[in-house]
């Protein structure tokens, strides 16, 4: 039996070089009846590299019906910094009631370049929150922890705390981090990030609010942690500190805090 060249058994190879030859102004049509669609990732890559007109790619995936990785598709087009390319296209799968992560991401992703994404972030049920807070923890700090509030992603903020903010500078970025925590009420995850940001060597190591914040969700959630604070932090807020402890049954603790900050007064109760 003969063999077929590759060529022949994958058409859609030749279609970048017969497109730069000066077939897809004359004739696109031809190119729906020559594509695998299950191909169609690598031509829109093909095609994007010879630098083919929008028009005739948007065409091109709108037009060929057929199984196809939107994952490869959004992977070709993103390595072209295109992705705005596929919106029309994700927009008809989704009023066609497409519930595909990888749809959605995508879209959420284009969201997330555009003005006033913070909307579809929350209202989105089907996109993959790991994939748009990995995308978003560059751009937005704040869109990355609307991505995990939605997703429920607790191990995947964590890593993006050991990652993202392990070594900032940047206040605000810290702020709304912190606050995201508070607000989905997770002191064991905010002691974490805490714990990063004072207790080791960094900018923030001497920051007062901070350090206020790190004994007081420990007094709220782990009072195992709070004599290590007491005793290797130095510039909070001693006498607040202190009557909260009191008030949360943390005498010793205390009575650490009165001794270490020469308040022998205090002590006496």
């Amino acid at each position: 039996m003969a063999t077929l060249p590759s060529s022949t058994c994958h058409p859609e190879h030749r279609l970048p070089g017969q497109l730069e030859e000066g077939k897809n102004t004359e004739e696109p049509a031809w190119m729906f009846l020559w594509v695998n669609p299950g191909r169609i990732p690598a031509v829109v890559g093909g095609l994007l590299d010879i630098d083919c007109s929008e028009d005739i790619i948007k065409n091109l995936i709108m037009v060929v019906r057929g199984q196809f990785s939107t994952d490869e598709l959004v992977a070709e087009v993103e390595n072209g910094n295109r992705l705005k390319l596929l919106l029309l296209w994700l927009e008809s799968r989704s009023h066609e009631g497409c519930e595909e992560p990888a749809t959605h991401s995508a879209l959420a992703k284009i969201c997330i370049d555009s003005s006033s994404p913070e909307c579809f972030l929350r209202e989105n049920a089907y996109n993959n929150s790991l994939v748009v807070r990995q995308y978003s923890e560059k751009r937005d700090p704040h869109l990355a922890c609307l991505a995990w509030e939605r997703g429920q992603c607790d191990l995947e903020l964590i890593e993006l705390v050991q990652t993202a903010l392990s070594e900032t500078q940047d206040p605000e970025e810290v702020s709304v981090t912190v606050k995201a925590f508070m607000t989905a009420d997770l002191p064991n995850e905010l002691i974490e990030l805490l714990e990063k940001m004072v207790l080791h060597t960094s900018v923030f190591s001497e920051h007062r609010n901070l350090q206020n914040l790190l004994i007081l969700t420990a007094v709220k959630a782990d009072h195992t942690r709070v004599m290590e604070y007491i005793s290797h932090l130095d510039n909070c807020d001693a006498p607040a500190i202190a009557s909260i402890a009191v008030s949360s049954a943390l005498y010793e603790e205390a009575f650490v805090i009165f001794r270490k900050f020469d308040m022998n007064a205090s002590a006496i109760w």
